[in-house]
């Protein structure tokens, strides 16, 4: 939703999720969440005995989107079952490389034993632009990462990224 400054008034334009098209998708068996000023930079990994970090996606969320989102992510971790174990352990590894991505979306999912953190960016300006046209009410956001973890792992990522 979007402020339109010469009416004053909302104007509602809707963010597409992404249905495919992801350009990193990985498995994550560790992850962590640290809290910055106005954001949280979210690590995630694939951590094997025999190879160590075997893949990593790292992005930075503002703490706002974080909010915007808390009621439909909690609702999720209320359909799904809280996690056995309170806090996950931290994971201290350096990242192998400094390269982080912008998500302003966050969703979920999960089947059977599988589940997904799936992130997604768009632009407000093009929300902005959308705002303004009156016959546009919808953009696309832009796909960043499909990932996959236990169910457990998700619920406790869902945990500690409202942990305070």
């Amino acid at each position: 939703m979007s402020k339109d400054p010469s009416k004053n008034k909302e104007v509602r334009v809707d963010v597409k999720i992404p249905r495919s098209g992801y350009p990193k998708v990985m498995f994550f068996n560790r992850f962590r969440v640290e809290k910055a000023e106005g954001f949280r930079v979210l690590h995630f990994g694939l951590v094997v005995e025999s190879a160590g970090i075997l893949d990593y996606y790292c992005c930075v969320i503002a703490e706002s989107t974080l909010t915007q989102s808390r009621e439909n992510l909690l609702g999720y971790l209320g359909k799904i079952g809280p996690a056995a174990a309170a806090t996950p352990a931290i994971w201290q590894t350096a990242p192998p490389s400094k390269k982080a991505d912008v998500a302003d979306i966050v969703n979920m999912a999960r089947r059977g034993d599988e589940a997904e953190v799936v992130l997604s960016v768009f632009s407000i300006w093009a929300l902005t632009l959308a705002s303004r046209e009156s016959e546009q009410s919808e953009i696309e956001a832009q796909p960043l990462a499909l990932l996959r973890c236990e169910p457990e792992l998700q619920r406790q990522f869902i945990g500690a990224m409202y942990a305070d």
